[in-house]
């Protein structure tokens, strides 16, 4: 399972914010700030993960958000953005680069699930599947 990502590269919605175009401190000059929200589901809470130290727990909470879906997802993306002509090679002027999981506000800030926006979300309440 790929996070509720399928195969169809054109299923899934995902937001896109250029905050260097409204605030030019976003980024340095001549360069623009992106930011690419993907919705996806939270972790699965493994009761394993509970007895753990938080190291060995987010190393297991990891397998669920693999390199290779990861990939998938950004590939998606640049895809569905390079249909827009002026962003067909957006990928070739990346400087910087930051890929959060729901592992990573785990992770950072202790979060349960790796959600920052809610108790709790499901695939079902996002805008694919309705």
């Amino acid at each position: 399972n790929s996070g509720g990502i399928t195969d169809d590269q054109s299923l899934f919605n995902f937001y896109v914010h250029r905050a260097s175009k409204t605030d030019p401190t976003a980024a340095p000059d001549g360069c623009d700030s992106v930011m690419v929200l993907v919705p996806c589901r939270t972790l699965l809470r493994d009761e394993q993960c509970a007895n753990l130290p938080k190291a060995e727990a987010i190393e297991l909470y990891k397998q669920q958000f693999t390199e290779s879906m990861i990939e998938t997802v950004r590939s998606a993306v640049f895809h569905r953005m390079g249909k827009i002509e002026s962003l067909q090679d957006l990928e070739e002027h990346i400087v910087d680069e930051v890929v959060d999981t729901p592992v990573t506000w785990a992770d950072q800030f202790n979060l349960a699930a790796g959600t920052p926006f809610a108790l709790s979300t499901s695939w079902m309440k996002s805008s694919t599947p309705r």
